[in-house]
C-alpha cells in the first residue's frame, strides 16, 4: 500500500460516500459488458450501517482520511465471509484492495473462523482455504 492512505473501519460519516466508490469500481467492468447491469446493483445503504455497527466495515482511506476503498464482511455460520470489494479507479493499483483484503482475514482469524483470502501472487483468480486457529 502506498504511502498515505491507511485501513480503519469505517464510521457512520463515511456511508454517504461508499455508493459512488462502488458504482465507479463497477464502471471497470464496461469492457466485459457487465458495467450497465452492475451501476444499479449497489450494496444497499443498511447493509452497510450494518457493517459500521458491527464493526465488519472498514475504508481504504486517503491523507485527509476520505475513503477511496471499502470492504464489507458478514459472518456466515462459522465463517467469514467478503461481501464487498471496492476501491475507487482513481485510487487503483496501490494495493488497498489487497490491504483492506488482508484487515478482513486479520478479521476473521482473530475471531477463529474460516475464511476464504486471495493468495497473495495469483489475486482474485484464485483463493486460498485458511483453516481456523485451533481452539
Amino acid at each position: 500500500m502506498m504511502s498515505g492512505y491507511h485501513i480503519r473501519l469505517a464510521r457512520a460519516e463515511d456511508l454517504s460516500a461508499l455508493p459512488e466508490i462502488e458504482r465507479q469500481a463497477n464502471a471497470l467492468f464496461a469492457a466485459y459488458g457487465l458495467a450497465e447491469q452492475l451501476s444499479n446493483i449497489l450494496t444497499p445503504i443498511e447493509g452497510l450501517r450494518a457493517g459500521v455497527n458491527a464493526d465488519r466495515l472498514w475504508v481504504a482511506a486517503d491523507e485527509v482520511d476520505r475513503p477511496v476503498g471499502f470492504a464489507l464482511a458478514s459472518v456466515v455460520g462459522d465463517n467469514a465471509h467478503l461481501d464487498e470489494l471496492d476501491v475507487h479507479p482513481a485510487h487503483g493499483q496501490r494495493r488497498l484492495g489487497t490491504a483492506l483484503v488482508e484487515t478482513v482475514c486479520d478479521w476473521a482469524s482473530s475471531r477463529r473462523m474460516w475464511r476464504s483470502c486471495p493468495t497473495e501472487s495469483a489475486k482474485i483468480s484464485s483463493a486460498r482455504l485458511i483453516m481456523p486457529l485451533s481452539k
